[in-house]
């Protein structure tokens, strides 16, 4: 039997700003199976993307954003032309802000019915949008603005979707299972436990 191939992808990011952002426009692709030590936020502007986490595949479409967390296996299968923002930020750079990061994984499903989450995802969005018009403007002083969007980024990727794992699941991380880090099974607990009502 022959196993997939899955690849590691390294991030290139400009030193100024920490992170790679842009406006993909796709007139069609597959990106298969890969993993990288950066959370991908994708949100989608015209048109639709194919998805896969680890097992989970869904189709996101316009007004959908989706957070890929870091180390976490994902694929992409674009079917007809779309426009995202495509936005990367490596690990290595957020633990530098965020405490205990090893120990959290970022919860942002598009598909929540909860009003206060859609608001906090609108929010989120919002900051998506400002980054992508002073990315294509790039005013004097575009960095001080851009870099600042992106630790408002940050703080809300922190405070409103972020949730600290078991230390047992970190324990296996450790003892080098897979480059998920995060089993699929716990991310999808994790979400239903996110559906329950309070």
């Amino acid at each position: 039997m022959k196993s997939k191939e899955i690849s590691h992808e390294i991030i290139d990011v400009p030193v100024d700003t920490n992170v790679k952002f842009r406006t993909s426009t796709d007139p069609g692709s597959y990106i298969p199976m890969h993993w990288h030590r950066a959370v991908e936020i994708i949100y989608m502007q015209e048109g639709s993307l194919d998805v896969t986490v680890e097992s989970e595949s869904f189709t996101i479409q316009k007004g959908d954003c989706i957070v890929i967390n870091g180390n976490v296996l994902h694929s992409t299968k674009c079917t007809s032309p779309n426009t995202a923002i495509l936005l990367q930020i490596p690990l290595d750079f957020m633990e530098k802000y965020i405490p205990d990061l090893g120990q959290l994984i970022f919860l942002f499903d598009f598909r929540t019915k909860d009003q206060r989450q859609q608001t906090k995802q609108a929010m989120f969005k919002t900051i998506l949008e400002q980054l992508q018009i002073i990315n294509n403007v790039r005013p004097d002083g575009y960095l001080l603005r851009f870099n600042s969007l992106i630790f408002e980024l940050l703080f809300q990727l922190y405070h409103n979707f972020s949730v600290k794992i078991l230390q047992s699941n970190i324990s296996q991380k450790k003892k080098g299972y897979s480059p998920s880090g995060t089993c699929t099974g716990l991310y999808l607990r994790t979400l239903q436990r996110a559906h329950l009502p309070e």
